[in-house]
């Protein structure tokens, strides 16, 4: 139990000085005279520490026993002393007020980090451990649980200057129910919490129940948030952020990614929700998962800034059923969203995922980049996300067969390689619908199968300004028919391309103004030339009601032997036609040319399906024509197509770049 150490005197005399020096010691509100007390045994029963009783000295290792509770009150202190363990195999109840926090903490207030061990948690299937408006400070790790039974819960609470971990799990068996809310962790040197076995193999057999609320980790070593363990199930996060690790911000690892990947189902991440998880300068990935099969996981209304690895990371898993990423932003990672998955033993497996109304930009690499070996791919819907100035490309997907995969109403732009550029062994079905392609350095969208290509629908989308082709289709060995239809095709280096066996239907286009910058000064129709539509080995392909002009060539084809490709019933940019070589030689619209086979534009339409384009013309006027040196002049450019917005000025003045005025006329 405790021990009070008193001064007492025997003699009235003496009596009366130590009256005296009692009364000089630090008192409470009321002015009662306190003393420290002395903590020197096991907590065997039900007990009680009170500020008035305080501060408690905790000089060599302590217990509260299995039947026991341990009782702090609001306003007390615990003063631990070097290289002290308290092991809790009871309950362990601090909880503090606002205006009234307890602290386990040192007597010195200059020690440092590891001046102690930690509050053990040992207990059994009815112990607690809470620490509620609580400091914990000065130790090795905070709070360490070595059982997987009973309940831990951190709430308003401080958890700063510790050796290794702010919470330690350390158990194989598992973890105990958890719950962090609201509370701050600040410099530990290893993670804010950590679910991992100090041994060979670190990892815990189970984690379930898992939830971490309105909580900051601050300079928490390599991770916010680490869970290494086998089975990972029933986790909540919400409102969670993380600053200034070394690693990932918050990291779920359930296998290692450098051995085999395992095909027991016991390596699992289940029922994972992660919402409002901020994570600011990560020397790794935001959210990381690693190893294992996901199921039921959804990460959202998140932000990942300036990480080193990617923002969110799925990385070697064997399955991902049901895994979502909704509404979340990344900016100035390596990628976006990465998603590697793999299956190098027992059955492959189908997947399903859904990236949806995500912002990732200003990324090293893609937005998103997926790819899967030995998977596939039930469903993979990417919805409504902006993609937009990453290094490497918009959105790239690699995988062995695609089915039921879908790119629909995203804006793509900006981006210094393709848009979205998906590419598989077998391609059965994939949907790029209301997108918008715009300004990208490659093609804005590209689909290629190394065998068969069917099920491709690119439908009402916005491909503009691409350095590459506009849309570019390609297979090997011919699937169920590909639809081009009802798009915007313009200003693109080539319009649309389409390659191998499949049949193919463009309808309903407009491939305009593709001449990026390649259009011959003497306007010769040769192989170089900018062209609206390419068709290279495909037998099957039909263009109707398309508005295809503003190029050197409307169509080139290259076919074999007698094949035909069907371009009836299309505009040409002239009501003569196109120019055919035999079919049409006084066509005055765009050029019909084959390389191989035959091409028949014949008949036409005589006017456009849709809209008339026009290419913009930068008309730049001033309010002077004769200036002195030192005389104000104002330039407009107002009176330019298409409507009139100015994006931003560019001057030159005896060769030498002049910055835009900041008031633009």
């Amino acid at each position: 139990m405790t021990r009070r150490r008193l001064l007492l005197g025997a003699l009235v005399v003496l009596g009366a000085v130590a009256a005296v020096s009692v009364a000089g010691m630090a008192t409470t509100a009321t002015g009662t005279a306190t003393a420290p007390t002395y903590v020197d045994g096991n907590v065997t029963e039900d007990t009680t520490w009170t500020p008035e009783d305080g501060p408690y000295y905790v000089g060599r290792d302590v217990t509260v026993a299995e039947s026991a509770t341990l009782t702090v009150e609001p306003g007390t202190r615990v003063n631990v002393g070097e290289e002290v363990t308290l092991r809790v195999e009871g309950s362990l109840v601090a909880a503090g007020t606002g205006a009234a926090s307890i602290r386990f903490t040192t007597a010195d207030a200059a020690s440092g980090a590891g001046t102690w061990q930690t509050i053990e948690y040992a207990g059994g299937a009815d112990s607690t451990l809470r620490l509620e408006h609580a400091v914990v400070e000065h130790g090795t790790t905070a709070v360490t649980a070595t059982s997987s039974e009973g309940s831990v819960r951190v709430v308003d609470s401080t958890v700063r200057e510790h050796v290794r971990d702010g919470l330690a799990v350390t158990t194989r068996e598992g973890a105990p129910s958890l719950r962090i809310a609201d509370s701050r962790f600040t410099d530990a040197g290893r993670a804010g919490v950590a679910f991992e076995v100090p041994a060979t193999d670190p990892y815990v057999d189970a984690v379930r129940n898992l939830a971490v609320s309105g909580t900051t980790f601050s300079n928490t070593g390599a991770n916010g948030v680490l869970v290494r363990a086998r089975e990972v199930t029933d986790v909540r996060m919400t409102d969670v952020t993380v600053a200034g690790v070394s690693g990932d911000g918050v990291a779920f690892q359930t296998a290692s990614t450098d051995a085999r990947p395992r095909t027991t189902s016991g390596h699992r991440v289940e029922d994972a929700t992660l919402r409002g998880v901020a994570v600011e300068g990560a020397g790794g990935d935001g959210v990381a998962f690693r190893g294992g099969a996901l199921e039921d996981v959804t990460v959202s209304d998140s932000e990942v800034r300036g990480a080193s690895g990617s923002g969110f990371h799925v990385q070697a898993a064997t399955d991902a059923d049901d895994v979502r990423f909704a509404r979340n932003t990344v900016v100035d990672a390596r990628s976006g969203l990465r998603v590697e998955l793999r299956r190098t033993s027992g059955g492959i497996q189908h997947v399903s995922l859904a990236v949806e109304h995500n912002e990732f930009a200003r990324n090293e690499r893609y937005g998103v980049d997926a790819s899967a070996a030995y998977v596939f791919v039930d469903s993979f819907d990417v919805r409504n996300n902006t993609l937009a100035a990453n290094g490497a490309g918009g959105a790239t997907f690699s995988t062995q067969q695609i089915d039921n995969t879908v790119f629909a109403d995203n804006v793509v732009r900006d981006n210094d390689g393709p848009g979205v550029a998906v590419s598989a062994i077998r391609v059965r079905g994939a949907t790029a619908v209301r997108n918008r392609f715009v300004d990208n350095a490659d093609d804005g969208l590209s689909v290629r199968a190394n065998d068969l290509l069917g099920g491709v629908s690119v439908g009402f989308n916005d491909v503009l300004d691409n350095d590459e082709f506009g849309v570019d289709l390609a297979g090997e060995r011919a699937g169920t028919t590909t639809v081009v239809h009802n798009n915007t095709i313009a200003a693109n280096g080539d319009g649309a391309r389409v390659v191998g066996p499949t049949p193919a239907r463009l309808a309903n286009n407009s491939v305009v103004l593709n001449t990026a910058d390649r259009e011959r000064a003497d306007g010769g129709r040769d192989a170089d030339a900018a062209t609206g539509v390419v068709v290279t080995d495909a037998p099957n392909v039909e263009l109707v009601h398309n508005d295809v002009y503003g190029h050197i060539v409307g169509l080139r084809s290259a076919l074999s032997g007698g094949a035909v490709v069907d371009a009836e019933h299309n505009y040409w940019g002239a009501e003569s036609g196109p120019y055919h070589e035999t079919l049409n030689p006084d066509g005055a619209g765009d050029a019909v040319v084959t390389d191989g086979g035959k091409a028949d534009p014949v008949p036409f339409a005589s006017e456009p399906f849709g809209p008339r384009y026009e290419r913009p013309t930068a008309a730049l006027a001033a309010n002077r024509t004769t200036v002195r040196p030192g005389e104000r002049v104002e330039l407009s450019g107002r009176q330019s197509t298409d409507d009139g917005e100015i994006a931003r000025y560019e001057f030159a003045v005896d060769a030498r770049a002049t910055p835009a005025p900041s008031r633009r006329t």
